[in-house]
């Protein structure tokens, strides 16, 4: 082994003569970014579909929270090990259907403190038991 390719290599990770198991390779740049479209899209449909049928602040709430808990589930199920799974799942829906600047204009225009503070509230209660959910399905209760 050169010299240089020695160095790129971090401590500890020399080779002993036998042979590693590669880990399986990324996915593709274009299949992730496939991935974060669709959830993106499909949250970004949900989101509308909650402002037709509610009102912008229970919309909104609703929009926020179950983002909140999808992102937990998406990072500690097993059944979003995949990593496109996960993208689509964690980063495009999740992403799409949440809106922190949405919580601050919605608490400007109706002057309410307590609104996002309900909203901060529910989000974390939503991804402590998305999270608590996820290892549940993960088997690390």
């Amino acid at each position: 082994m050169s010299s240089a390719a020695h160095a790129a290599e971090p401590p500890g990770s020399e080779r002993r003569g036998t042979t590693a198991h590669a880990s399986p390779a990324p996915p593709h740049l274009l299949s992730r970014l496939a991935a974060v479209f669709i959830g993106g899209m499909a949250g970004t449909a949900l989101r509308a579909g909650l402002g037709l049928v509610f009102a912008e602040g229970p919309a909104l709430f609703a929009a926020n929270t179950v983002a909140c808990g999808l992102l937990g589930f998406a990072l500690t199920s097993r059944l979003t090990a995949r990593p496109l799974v996960r993208l689509a799942l964690g980063t495009g829906l999740a992403g799409a259907l949440s809106s922190t600047s949405a919580i601050a204009v919605h608490s400007v225009l109706t002057e309410s403190a307590f609104y996002p503070l309900l909203s901060i509230a529910a989000g974390l209660a939503a991804a402590v038991a998305a999270i608590i959910i996820g290892r549940r399905f993960s088997g690390r209760a």
